[in-house]
């Protein structure tokens, strides 16, 4: 139930991140947004949260995992519905900013959880559990949040979304305040470190394997998520 529960955030994440892409084509007359302007507001969001993954990582390690988790996911939840107030484009790029800052803790955090709750052998299951909500996500933003945006208009449509989240944090608290989960929060202090510091990484020939593959496949990617929206339109 824990990995389901992950998957739920990270499901929310990925709506979260896909509403301004969705419902760009209903904002741009009132809001007067262009091309170039929606370009740079899904830049303020991947480069605020690509920043903050430097910072993120070690306060995970040090965080009470239970409230550190569960806090971003509301964080972001509540980031994503005050995004419904926005009067321009500077309001906009701000609360783009904030969603990149408040979503970077859903992996580092996530797979912090799977370590501690799982025994080894179980971790790449519980890994691909949740992992698989940027899938779920994708699949189901399209149709979850136009037809909302359509029946009560674009505002909505980030109200809604974002009070997921506040649900999401109910189910959360209750399930992991259980006792059998109890010892998992508690012993979750730093891991053994597997490098010493940014010099044994990037010395690291397995973490440059992934830069290649990430950085050719997720510009590809959030190209189609954030474009194709308008391209249809």
């Amino acid at each position: 139930m824990l990995c389901v529960l992950l998957l739920g955030g990270t499901t929310i994440n990925y709506l979260d991140r896909q509403t301004l892409s969705l419902m760009a084509p209903m904002m741009r007359d009132e809001l007067k947004l262009d091309n170039e302007r929606l370009g740079l507001l899904f830049a303020c969001f991947y480069y605020s949260y690509t920043a903050a993954q430097f910072a993120v990582g070690g306060w995970v390690d040090r965080a009470h995992l239970r409230w550190a988790y569960g806090g971003a996911v509301l964080a972001w939840s509540a980031v994503g519905m005050l995004t419904s107030f926005s009067a321009g484009f500077l309001s906009l790029a701000l609360f783009r900013i904030l969603l990149g800052i408040t979503e970077s803790p859903n992996w580092p955090g996530a797979l912090k959880i799977v370590q501690h709750a799982l025994p080894e052998k179980e971790r790449p299951l519980g890994n691909g559990i949740f992992t698989s909500g940027q899938s779920v996500g994708a699949l189901i933003a399209p149709a979850l949040i136009l037809t909302i945006a359509a029946a009560a208009g674009w505002r909505a449509g980030f109200l809604a979304v974002g009070a997921l989240g506040a649900i999401w944090f109910a189910a959360w608290v209750w399930f992991s305040g259980r006792s059998e989960f109890v010892g998992i929060w508690q012993s979750a202090g730093p891991a053994a470190p597997v490098a010493s510091g940014y010099k044994e990484v990037l010395r690291s020939r397995k973490f440059w394997c992934v830069v290649a593959i990430t950085s050719t496949v997720n510009p590809i990617l959030y190209f189609y998520v954030n474009w194709l929206p308008t391209y249809f339109n």
